[in-house]
């Protein structure tokens, strides 16, 4: 208006008034695209570029909710190895199951397989370990509030029982049946609960203040959305975890071979953490007007007059 009104030069005043008309197009644009009220939410959208950006952002969480988990398989495949029998003392009431001998095992759910399937058992057991499942992982997010202490220990307890299971199971010779068991849920399953220990981690870092200077309602703040997102795309995992592992983990030979079995939890090892680390890297500025900007002639300021 200024430059209107008090300078004659008109192609900076057509320049300025094109420049304001794409700023309100601009800034209604993003409006409609980021949280108001009326946009709409998009679920590809969210899960192509959202996720993948939450995990980024946090990634060394989730980095360290991975190595306090080996660390626990570390140490239960240590004690097992020098006493078989202090297993008994790790794995909680309801795994008393897999304190039978491998190979037995083994031998019985091969023949629990050959036998006729219930898809009935199935979808109940597949309800149960969703339930159980989620509880988990919610609790290593949640126990984060103790100053990332509780999150840490619901890690290590997880780790010892893998640890526990893999290291028996591997030195009775029955590796093929323990990868063709666990990869098809185990990829989703340890994924969430890492990724609930991520959220742990995060909400530790954001209540004791490391290298932020903002105060504590602002950290938390700075986080949500993240934690959000993260925790829903992990008991998402959660609930794909628990038809899997209901309807295909359970499912051995000579119902499916443990090949095809290996092959599918391998594919969805490559699909999530690709998701994680090559979607959505595009540039959120990549709009026309941010690009065109370039291309424009800059004018020259106007001259202050007498």
């Amino acid at each position: 208006m200024k430059i209107r009104t008090f300078a004659a030069d008109r192609e900076l005043a057509a320049y300025l008034e094109a420049l304001v008309a794409r700023a309100y197009s601009e800034m209604h644009e993003a409006g409609r695209g980021s949280g108001s009220g009326s946009a709409r939410f998009s679920p590809i959208r969210w899960l192509m570029r959202d996720v993948p950006r939450a995990w980024r952002r946090h990634w060394v969480a989730f980095a360290v909710a991975v190595g306090v988990s080996l660390l626990g398989a570390v140490l239960g495949g240590m004690v097992v190895k020098g006493d078989a029998r202090d297993k008994d003392l790790l794995l909680p009431p309801q795994f008393g199951h897999l304190l039978q001998n491998p190979s037995e095992r083994v031998a019985e759910e091969e023949r629990r397989a050959a036998g006729e399937f219930s898809v009935v058992e199935a979808a109940s057991f597949s309800a149960m370990l969703m339930n159980n499942n989620i509880r988990v992982t919610l609790k290593a997010m949640a126990y984060g509030l103790l100053c990332g202490v509780g999150t840490l220990i619901v890690l290590l307890q997880n780790g010892l029982l893998l640890g526990v299971v893999c290291t028996e199971y591997a030195a009775a010779g029955e590796g093929t049946f323990l990868a063709a068991w666990l990869l098809p849920h185990g990829v989703p399953e340890l994924t969430a609960i890492f990724l609930g220990g991520q959220g742990g981690f995060m909400l530790g870092r954001a209540l004791l203040g490391w290298g932020s200077a903002d105060g504590l309602r602002a950290r938390f703040r700075a986080i949500r959305g993240d934690l959000i997102t993260l925790i829903s795309f992990a008991c998402l995992l959660l609930i794909w975890a628990g038809l899997v592992e209901a309807f295909l983990s359970q499912a051995h030979e000579p119902m499916v071979s443990y090949s095809f079995k290996i092959g599918f939890g391998v594919a969805e090892l490559l699909l999530l953490y690709g998701l994680f680390l090559a979607c959505g890297r595009a540039s959120a500025d990549s709009r026309s007007g941010g690009e065109n900007d370039a291309a424009l002639p800059s004018p020259a300021a106007p001259q202050p007059q007498p």
